[in-house]
């Protein structure tokens, strides 16, 4: 679960590049592979937009262009079992609207 994860209002940044924190609080004995960045613009499609094998808090990338954007972090096992990636529908995980504007 992403670190400080609850339902809040949207945040805004001012910047393509974009930092989540997370925390993994749980490791089974295969430990973790790999940390999903999922993305929307509107909360019907989903894409994976990163992959993350360093798993090391935060998570930078940077975004193509301004908007409104959705996060999940999906996490995957050592030996590759996850949760199911978000599909048309899911709320983003990062707050209950999750969605991050630049302006």
């Amino acid at each position: 679960m992403p670190a400080g994860s609850s339902r809040t209002e949207p945040r805004y940044v001012n910047s393509k590049r974009i930092s989540l924190n997370y925390e993994i609080k749980e490791e089974g004995p295969s430990g973790t592979s790999a940390i999903e960045l999922w993305l929307t613009r509107d909360g019907r499609a989903w894409d994976k937009y990163k992959e993350d094998a360093s798993h090391q808090p935060p998570l930078t990338f940077e975004v193509k262009e301004e908007g409104q954007y959705g996060f999940t972090l999906v996490v995957r096992s050592g030996v590759g079992l996850s949760e199911r990636p978000p599909r048309g529908g899911d709320a983003p995980r990062y707050g209950s609207k999750s969605i991050y504007k630049n302006q």
